[in-house]
């Protein structure tokens, strides 16, 4: 059986063209993710609660396929507003009957296990205040914040070197922690090289998805590669 350790379902904005790779690139051996896509067509608080519904058609596709969990893994939907994750969880819980989480209970749990209660934050949305709101909801302070105001399908065409010197302008010795949201960009290629850089720990969405499952799953196995965080996994 593919997956012999884990097997992960994974709901995803039908945009996103990133998610799939980068889990790949960062899954140990033996854990396996499954896809399902929904319609996303913007962060308006109709699209987001027409989306946040439809989680649950994509966790009960995804429990057809044996999975152990489901994940919906979209930051800008699941931190829309505080409380939303809560929401998204209870309607895939009761279609899949699965255990179920979302990206952005993973980045919060991600910066408490780092010990992060002030982070910069990184994104290519126009909605980074609601993302500041989720965050400082749960006691998170951010200290400065970029949003690059691009559309879904300029997302992926940003390169990597090209978020590590937008985080880098934005360095702040008073930060515990760097976040580069979106599950849609292209982040795992620099985490390592700004966690050197920066001396703090890097959190991107994808990165934090993946803990959080695997740490969800009992799966204790060190990452190589992308930071500090899968470190505590092995710990």
């Amino acid at each position: 059986m593919y997956g012999w350790r884990a097997r992960i379902g994974m709901i995803i904005p039908s945009t996103n063209a990133v998610a799939e790779p980068q889990v790949r690139m960062m899954a140990p051996d033996g854990v396996e993710f499954h896809t399902t896509r929904l319609a996303f067509a913007g962060t308006s608080e109709a699209n987001v609660t027409r989306f946040i519904a439809e989680a649950g058609d994509g966790a009960k596709l995804l429990a057809d396929a044996g999975v152990d969990m489901v994940v919906l893994n979209c930051t800008a939907a699941s931190m829309f507003r505080p409380g939303i994750d809560a929401e998204a969880v209870g309607i895939m819980t009761e279609a899949s009957g699965k255990k179920c989480t979302t990206v952005s209970r993973g980045v919060v749990d991600a910066l408490r296990t780092l010990e992060a209660r002030r982070v910069v934050l990184t994104s290519p949305y126009e909605t980074n205040a609601r993302e500041q709101a989720f965050l400082e909801h749960h006691q998170i302070a951010v200290l400065n914040e970029v949003g690059l105001k691009l559309k879904p399908q300029q997302f992926p065409k940003v390169e990597p070197g090209d978020w590590y010197r937008q985080v880098r302008a934005q360095e702040d010795e008073s930060a515990d922690a760097y976040f580069l949201s979106c599950t849609a960009v292209r982040t795992a290629e620099v985490i390592e090289t700004l966690e050197r850089d920066l001396d703090r720990p890097v959190v991107t969405s994808n990165q934090a998805m993946v803990w959080h499952c695997l740490k969800q799953l009992g799966v204790r196995v060190g990452v190589k590669g992308y930071g500090r965080l899968f470190e505590t996994l092995a710990a």
